[in-house]
């Protein structure tokens, strides 16, 4: 069918909206989709959809039509890419387990930060899944950290019924504070340093009223953040008395580059995590291109365009090594030339400084 969707820019004779309405209905019904969903798709209403697959939409028919054959293309697409399989424990994951599991413990407040790209907020993901069900996982976006927009998420998260879909910042509090005293329940905010001090301070509050231990993880200013919060005088050291570690995992991956062996090792990642993590992908990868994966994934990227770990950087240039190379992803498996394609296909010239780091890497690795 993704053949037959028309998603260029033109304007589709009557037969032509009518063969995408009915690829569109075999589409919906195979994947027991709704109009809402496709709605949902394309930003539009339910009752425009069902309009349009009964052949009742007044307006522009053509372009609606493209616009969802164009989202269910994009779908299909999505669909085709490799698709993951268990979750690997990583040094780092196991590092950052240990963390989550002692301020459980404690019942207190804990802190782990570190680069972007090492896998924070995925492991931590895992780790709510596995180890705390209860708990409530919660992402930081930027301009979303206020406390009215804090809590009406977390309100949201708790997934009480009868609730309004607003609530004021004291309003918000009071009902989580119901729901939530003496639970235990864990509380993960991911990307924590998003939160502006009144917002992490409120929160702090919220584990004095019911004794749920919190984890913040976010980026490097998230330590500075919390430091911060003692010269502001509405807070002291009222936050910082809370938390009971602060986990540095740039300290931990800084210690391992410079071979002082953090986690028992030279490197961030070991070859076996590597090899382990993309096969989880269920895709085979030639022996030097499973090397060149290890290398991008533990070196050092500053000033290349990208944060220092490059562990997303190297699951990037693995996944549109696939895109590319549909046939390998299919069964032949990916070589070291499909990768280095892909490589300098991100990064343009800025690859070439990124693969010498890399070759550096694998001779000091294998030595």
């Amino acid at each position: 069918m993704a053949k037959q969707l028309v998603t260029e820019d033109i304007e589709l004779t009557p037969d032509q909206v009518q063969l995408e309405i009915e690829n569109v209905v075999r589409w919906k019904d195979s994947m027991g989709k709704s109009n809402s969903d496709l709605a949902r798709m394309i930003g539009s209403q339910s009752s425009t959809i069902g309009e349009l697959l009964a052949g009742k939409y007044k307006g522009n028919q053509s372009r609606l039509a493209r616009e969802l054959t164009a989202a269910i293309a994009a779908d299909l697409d999505r669909k085709a890419l490799p698709k993951r399989g268990r979750f690997v424990w990583t040094q780092i994951a196991l590092e950052m387990r240990g963390i989550v599991k002692y301020v459980s413990k404690t019942g207190m407040m804990g802190a782990i930060v570190g680069e972007s790209g090492i896998g924070k907020t995925m492991c931590m993901e895992m780790i709510r899944e596995m180890h705390y069900p209860s708990g409530i996982f919660l992402t930081i976006a930027k301009n979303s950290g206020s406390p009215a927009k804090f809590f009406n998420a977390l309100l949201r998260k708790l997934r009480s019924r009868g609730l309004k879909k607003r609530y004021s910042a004291p309003d918000a509090f009071d009902l989580i504070e119901q729901a939530l005293a003496g639970s235990g329940r864990l509380l993960i905010i991911d990307e924590a340093e998003n939160l502006p001090l009144v917002t992490m301070n409120d929160l702090r509050q919220l584990h004095d009223a019911t004794k749920c231990p919190v984890v913040f993880v976010g980026r490097p200013p998230l330590n500075l953040r919390i430091q911060d919060s003692v010269d502001d005088p509405r807070i002291g050291g009222a936050l910082v008395g809370r938390i009971c570690i602060i986990q540095d995992l740039h300290q931990v991956v800084a210690d391992c580059r410079a071979g002082k062996g953090g986690l028992g090792q030279r490197w961030l990642f070991s070859k076996d995590e590597i090899r382990e993590l993309f096969a989880r992908y269920q895709v085979s990868v030639d022996a030097a291109g499973i090397s060149f994966l290890w290398g991008l994934a533990n070196t050092s990227s500053a000033g290349c365009g990208f944060e220092s770990s490059a562990l997303r950087y190297a699951v990037a240039v693995f996944i549109l090594a696939c895109e590319a190379n549909p046939g390998a992803a299919l069964g032949k498996g990916l070589t070291l030339i499909m990768l280095r394609r892909a490589n300098r296909a991100c990064r343009g010239d800025i690859c070439l400084e990124l693969e010498h780091r890399v070759e550096e890497f694998l001779k000091t690795a294998t030595a």
